[in-house]
């Protein structure tokens, strides 16, 4: 051994405990990013004897059979076991103080190498590992071969169990939350507001505040994990841009009382977004231009047209539901320029400045404004701001979709030109 470890003052924590049973004070494992030559995966070690053979000789004093000692590696489903006893060459220790280490063994000659592990555990399985190594007939208490992947399976159901947190009644509304919980469903309780501790949960993934009674968006931009938030069935009026976390890849927003959708939102990970039985009565042109979203249901809304946005996408949309829409070619908006005559002055700075890429911090504050209301031409793809055409066509939606509630719908499309108006 490179060194010799101090014994533990205290047993280590097994990861799957049986309930009711007493863990003998020797039984040791490590979890934590173990790796063998060109593999690396998130691994339980463990020490076990390996299960005693039977023994069909009848004796007066029956002695105890001598079992070898393993180290057990699991990786999901994988499991390999290492005999331990006079087969460690060295083990490297310097930095388990961060939770690393090296077992280096003799057959087969390979490297085991231990990361991101809990040092106050991994230091108490090297200090057992030790005794392994110099004393292994001191070591009569190790846990046999049956009993450890009975405690590998489990752990992983207990694990689990520990990380998600449902509440069934209001006095079940959590408080404070353990570091590792990433799953919270707070459902049907009545909530008007999110619990500080959720809002601050940074390891939290998957959020379900579905059926409450929540009027104002909850605060997540810290949640930098969350890939999937329910807020479907509340009164929500508002969807604050600023609050979204752009690690999200599933929004359930249906059932509230949204009127409007902020420009510019930032969710390049979006995958399924649900608007349905809201009041929506225009999608944002950004909506078009999600790369990753598949999956957009806006039932039941107020929609009379789409953004043509929806049809330069590169990527089709798996699902698109607008049915209980009153789409209507007569109710267009009026385009803000004539088209007759050059493009006033200030419109061309406008743009010049967004072909440049200026960024908004080098420009003046009514020029800045100016341009985060910007698009982009239907035919072209260039900027505008202020001076566009307005065109509503109709589109069939087989163009974009392989599954929607209606074959054709109103789409508005803006032409930065009297050229572009006639290309189109």
């Amino acid at each position: 051994m490179a060194s010799t470890p101090v014994l533990p003052s205290k047993p280590a924590a097994a990861p799957g405990q049986k309930p009711g049973a007493t863990l003998p004070s020797c039984f040791c494992s490590v979890q934590g990013i173990s790796s063998a030559p060109g593999r690396a995966a998130l691994s339980s070690l463990f020490l076990a004897r390996a299960n005693p053979p039977v023994s069909r000789v009848a004796v007066a004093r029956p002695e105890p059979l001598k079992t070898p000692i393993l180290l057990l590696k699991y990786s999901g489903t994988q499991r390999q076991e290492y005999k331990m006893e006079g087969n460690i060459v060295t083990v490297f220790a310097k930095f388990r103080s961060e939770g690393k280490a090296t077992i280096r063994l003799r057959d087969p000659s390979l490297d085991i190498t231990i990361s991101k592990a809990d040092p106050e555990i991994l230091t108490a399985f090297l200090d057992t590992l030790f005794l392994v190594h110099t004393k292994p007939a001191d070591i009569t208490f190790l846990p046999s071969l049956a009993s450890v992947v009975f405690s590998s399976s489990t752990a992983k159901i207990q694990s689990a169990a520990k990380r998600k947190i449902t509440a069934e009644e209001s006095s079940e509304v959590p408080r404070e939350l353990a570091p590792h919980v990433d799953d919270v469903t707070l459902c049907s309780l009545g909530l008007v507001r999110v619990p500080a501790c959720v809002q601050t949960q940074a390891a939290l993934t998957r959020l379900d505040l579905h059926d409450n009674r929540l009027t104002a968006f909850p605060d997540l931009s810290r949640l930098h994990a969350l890939a999937s938030l329910d807020l479907s069935g509340n009164q929500l009026e508002v969807l604050p841009p600023a609050m979204c976390p752009p690690s999200l890849r599933r929004l359930l927003l249906a059932n509230n009382r949204l009127r409007a959708l902020p420009g510019g939102m930032v969710l390049p990970r979006l995958e399924t977004l649900d608007l349905s039985d809201n009041r929506l009565t225009v999608l944002p042109a950004w909506m078009g231009s999600l790369a990753n979203l598949r999956e957009l249901r806006v039932a039941r809304n107020a929609l009379t047209y789409l953004p043509g946005s929806f049809f330069v996408r590169t990527q089709r949309f798996t699902r698109l539901d607008l049915a209980g829409n009153p789409f209507s070619l007569t109710t267009a908006p009026r385009s803000p320029w004539s088209g007759l005559g050059p493009l006033p002055l200030v419109e061309l700075c406008y743009r010049a400045a967004i072909r440049g890429g200026l960024a908004s911090s080098d420009l003046p504050d009514d020029m800045a404004a100016a341009l985060a209301r910007s698009s982009a031409c239907g035919v072209c793809a260039g900027p505008c701001v202020d001076c566009y055409l307005i065109l509503v066509r109709t589109r069939p939606l087989s163009l974009i979709t392989d599954e929607y509630s209606i074959a054709r719908v109103p789409v508005l499309v803006r032409v930065c030109s009297t050229r572009c108006h006639k290309l189109f």
